[in-house]
């Protein structure tokens, strides 16, 4: 019984030890099989499967056939980018161009790291290969393309080349009948903006974004030198300028000979070109008119044109002991000439010609009658002071001789000048602001009032005369005449159609003063002079001057007026 058990131990031993032997055996078949299904991922070198960069499949690649992969892909690709107009016209944009990836290492690195993250043991890689399979990534980033700016602005111009149109001219005629010109503003054309579409091509090459690229035309607005030109060329063909008129004039003959001008028409060049302009500029190409202005030649001013060949006739006058003058003058009825231009049609002539005009007196009529006669005289008697006579004396030597001409006036201070004691001049009672005082020259007032009654007695115009303050004892009142100094002077003028002389000079006691010229007309002059009032402080004189003709008959009184005096 004891046996039968031991052999039955030995049995179940036995069997266990072949069981655990089977075990071991297969544990080591597993173990194996284990080894031999995880070793390719031992040290594994390769992309996990499903991922990709821009469409190439990198899955299951080493880095250095990823790279191969991408670079190969990349080699010889080309972007090209569309250019589509409004018309549906279509151009396409290839410029030179090298394209690779932004960053290749970053897209190496990213590519490999994916997946990784579980561990490096084999079973882990086993597990991350797995769970790739059922799953895809692409790589972020894009690629990078290097390309030709000057070949893409190249192509950008030859596209805007191809669709450039010109406009048309703009034409014009013209109507001599009508004096209208009209012109038809031609079609603008259009083209493209080569910079906006150069632009937008770099920004697609510099982003990778290759979406076509709308383009808009551009109107090519009208060719305004060309309008210009066009608008000068009817210019010269229809309009006409004014020619103005002509005037001749001839010395010996003493003529003008006046052609009257001829009007021009002409229109404003640059109001129409602005006009064709603005109405293409509002989409319209009707013709556009002007009508022409006519430009007439400028008056002629018949006074105006003559003035050179009219002249008075010269008076005789007296120069340096020679008589001079006495030539014919011309005139021109500038009326009745002017009536005679007036009438004149355009571009007809008409000479003019000058009317003599001869003088009042030739030299040689004056020659026989020069100081002829005694015009006008007067004597105021002086008493007998040194001082005093001595500066009339002086005064008169200054005066006597002088000689005027016909129209020039006798000013005492010029021919005298300044009494000073340089010129011997001594001092004599004078009053000023009604003192009684001593200055060079005192007395010399009464040269001056016997001068000035001679002028009225010779009819000649007074034109610078003042009265004493006081009444003077050498005329009588109302017929003296003061002078001053800078302050107050005494003149007339010579109105007769001679020339005159002057004498003046002391004798038997007087100041004698002579005018000498040519009495024509026989007329001759009286003064008169009377007291008008008078009282303790004053007295009041009025004087006449009598103009009487030859026979004695009386052309004119003259009144010289009134004159008030302070009594001393």
């Amino acid at each position: 019984m004891k046996k039968k058990k031991n052999t039955q131990r030995r049995k179940t031993v036995k069997y266990a030890l072949i069981t655990a032997g089977i075990l071991l055996a297969l544990g080591a078949a597993a173990i194996l099989g284990v080894y031999i299904w995880l070793a390719p991922y031992q040290n594994y070198d390769r992309i996990f499967p499903n991922v990709s960069y821009n469409g190439v499949e990198l899955g299951g690649m080493t880095l250095a056939e990823a790279q191969s992969a991408i670079e190969s892909n990349l080699s010889g690709k080309t972007f090209n980018l569309n250019v589509i107009f409004p018309d549906g016209s279509q151009y396409t944009l290839s410029p030179r161009q090298e394209v690779k990836p932004v960053d290749l290492g970053a897209v190496l690195s990213d590519a490999w790291q994916y997946g990784r993250g579980g561990g490096s043991s084999p079973f882990h890689v086993y597990r991350a290969v797995q769970a790739a399979k059922s799953t895809s990534y692409q790589i972020p980033g894009g690629n990078m393309i290097d390309y030709d700016a000057e070949n893409l602005r190249s192509q950008v111009d030859r596209i805007v080349e191809q669709v450039t149109t010109k406009p048309e001219d703009s034409t014009g005629t013209g109507d001599s009948e009508n004096k209208t010109v009209s012109v038809t503003p031609g079609h603008p054309g259009h083209t493209a903006d080569a910079q906006a579409i150069f632009d937008g091509a770099c920004e697609a090459y510099d982003t990778g974004n290759f979406n076509a690229l709308l383009a808009d035309y551009v109107d090519v607005p009208l060719d305004e030198n060309q309008l210009t030109a066009m608008i000068s060329s009817l210019y010269s063909k229809f309009c006409t300028t004014a020619a103005e008129s002509r005037v001749s004039t001839d010395q010996e003959t003493h003529s003008l000979t006046i052609t009257k001008g001829t009007p021009g028409w002409v229109f404003d060049q640059q109001a129409l070109a602005d006009a064709v302009i603005a109405q293409a500029e509002a989409g319209g190409y009707q013709p556009v008119s002007a009508q022409m202005e006519e430009i007439l030649p400028a008056d002629i001013d018949v006074a105006v044109v003559s003035k050179s060949l009219v002249q008075d006739p010269t008076p005789v006058e007296y120069h340096d002991g020679a008589l001079t003058g006495g030539e014919v003058g011309y005139t021109l009825d500038v009326e009745a000439a002017q009536a005679q231009v007036d009438a004149l049609s355009w571009g007809e002539s008409v000479t003019l010609t000058l009317e003599e005009v001869q003088p009042e007196h030739t030299v040689e009529e004056v020659r026989e009658v020069l100081f002829r006669d005694v015009l006008g005289e007067c004597h105021t008697a002086y008493y007998n002071n040194y001082n005093r006579t001595t500066n009339l004396r002086l005064a008169c030597q200054e005066i006597d001789g002088i000689i005027m001409n016909p129209g020039r006036v006798f000013s005492f201070n010029t021919f005298v000048g300044e009494r000073t004691a340089e010129k011997g001049y001594r001092t004599a009672i004078i009053y000023v602001d009604g003192e009684e005082e001593t200055d060079d020259g005192g007395g010399v007032c009464q040269v001056a009032s016997t001068i000035y009654d001679a002028a009225l007695y010779a009819d000649m115009e007074i034109t610078d005369r003042a009265t004493h303050q006081f009444m003077v004892t050498y005329v009588e009142g109302g017929l003296d005449a003061t002078v001053y100094w800078g302050v107050q002077d005494f003149c007339f003028k010579n109105t007769s159609d001679y020339p005159i002389q002057i004498h003046a000079y002391l004798e038997n006691g007087r100041v004698n003063v002579v005018i000498n010229g040519t009495n024509d007309t026989g007329k001759y002059v009286t003064l008169d002079s009377y007291r008008t009032d008078s009282d303790a402080e004053t007295v009041t004189y009025a004087a006449f001057q009598y103009v009487y003709a030859s026979d004695g008959s009386l052309i004119e009184k003259r009144d010289l007026g009134e004159v008030t005096y302070d009594r001393e």
